[in-house]
């Protein structure tokens, strides 16, 4: 049996977004391949096990996991293989599996690059696309991507390596891609934050009085002011299922994105898509992002139903095409190629 040890930040059931439903699916499916799963990450150490995944948490930032070295090392050394995510868990895990002797691929859950410097206001934006880069040019046995445009991204930025390309999977349909109720609203779906945009959609709802917007999500510090005509709904699971089973276009301005989870969500949902995000989906890619060119693919779809309705049928044929199934059998096989390798070979257990 494979040991694998995964490193991140923050596991389930804290969360900042789409990067910890990745790194929670991860672990189930290496789990249910048959491998041995564990978990170290910052956060509350009573919480040992979720989803029956065990976990060491510890009280420390997590910006401050280097901290975690010595814990970190003797897990590694449990191990065959030490699984990271980016982000402040990423210097971590290459300093544990160096020490330890373990093979180490970095999942790079989040790359946003010049993106930082709308996100971040002053000194902060420029200083996290400088450690985003810096982080690029670790030393990892692998980077793995979640799709070729962040790949493209990370080349961009300076990583030199190869790298794979492993898409996380979507596997149990959110919502039912049945007939979409009349004049259906426009979805919004995610952190209400300037990197997914949602500064973009009240500019463009204000533009399109006329229409309804739904921004269905979740915000720090309480939700956002917006137009008379964006209704902002806060939640997530059945609620956001709820909003997709509404919709017929999605429309998502994001500044920076790895994958875009809701784009693949809304095509399965049989959503029509209108986004900044570099996926390939059926219809509307906004590249460069200009408001103009929003509102009139908005309103295209809108006055024609039936535009909609093609596209979300194409998009739901397209998203069918993702599973866990299928990222799990890349991640495994990426798995035994390294602990192939001479100087891997025999350092603990043999891979399945």
């Amino acid at each position: 049996m494979t040991q694998v040890l995964l490193i991140h930040e923050r596991f389930a059931p804290d969360s900042g977004g789409g990067g910890e439903y990745v790194a929670l699916e991860r672990a189930r499916w290496l789990m249910r391949a048959g491998c041995g799963v564990r978990v170290l990450c910052a956060g509350d150490p009573a919480v040992t096990e979720v989803a029956g995944i065990p976990t060491r948490r510890f009280a420390v930032p997590r910006q401050a996991m280097l901290l975690l070295l010595p814990q970190a090392v003797a897990e590694a050394r449990r191990a065959d293989i030490v699984h990271a995510f980016t982000f402040h868990a990423a210097p971590l895990a290459l300093a544990a599996a160096r020490i330890a002797g373990r093979p180490v691929v970095c999942e790079q859950l989040g790359l946003f690059g010049p993106a930082w410097r709308e996100m971040r206001a002053g000194l902060g934006g420029r200083v996290l696309e400088t450690l985003e880069r810096w982080q690029l040019r670790l030393r990892f046995d692998d980077h793995l991507f979640l799709s070729p445009a962040s790949r493209d991204l990370a080349r961009a930025l300076g990583f030199g390596g190869t790298g794979s390309i492993v898409a996380p999977g979507i596997d149990a349909p959110l919502a039912a891609p049945g007939e979409k109720p009349a004049a259906a609203p426009v979805l919004f779906a995610g952190k209400l934050d300037r990197r997914k945009g949602f500064d973009r959609l009240c500019a463009v709802a204000e533009a399109m009085p006329d229409l309804r917007f739904e921004a269905v999500g979740w915000a720090e510090g309480g939700l956002p002011d917006a137009p008379g005509n964006v209704t902002v709904i806060e939640g997530r699971g059945a609620v956001y299922r709820a909003a997709l089973s509404r919709a017929s276009v999605l429309f998502m301005p994001s500044r920076a994105e790895t994958f875009g989870l809701v784009i693949f969500e809304a095509m399965q949902a049989g959503c029509s898509i209108v986004s900044t995000i570099p996926a390939d989906f059926h219809g509307a890619r906004l590249d460069p992002w200009d408001p103009g060119a929003a509102v009139r693919a908005i309103r295209a779809r809108t006055d024609d139903p039936g535009l909609a309705l093609r596209e979300g049928r194409r998009n739901r044929a397209m998203a069918e095409t993702l599973s866990w199934q299928a990222s799990s059998d890349a991640v495994l096989a990426i798995y035994r190629k390294l602990l192939s390798e001479p100087k891997f070979k025999g350092s603990a257990h043999e891979p399945q």
